[in-house]
């Protein structure tokens, strides 16, 4: 089975400047850099890390170690556990 990332469902989302403020329930705001908002917009529809770590290396380059799918698993990762991001079985 797939992992699949998609968005949770925020009371409010602004972008400026490439990058989010997500406001969740009940009262907790998460400033997102422009790779999580990158992230956060493909996550629209549930997707892959794969899917996602194709577009972050188009907009963005590989990391330094160069492994986009290992960085992009471990931003997902990260914007679960802030509520930003919930996990789908695929």
């Amino acid at each position: 089975m797939t992992t699949l990332y998609a968005q949770s469902t925020p009371i409010d989302a602004l972008e400026v400047g490439g990058e989010s403020l997500v406001l969740l329930p009940p009262d907790r705001l998460v400033r997102l850099s422009p790779i999580g908002t990158a992230i956060f917009a493909a996550a629209a529809s549930p997707c892959s890390a794969e899917t996602i770590a194709a577009l972050v290396g188009e907009q963005f380059g590989p990391p330094e170690d160069g492994d986009t799918v290992a960085a992009v698993r471990q931003f997902c990762a990260d914007l679960v556990e802030a509520g930003v991001l919930g996990v789908v079985d695929g």
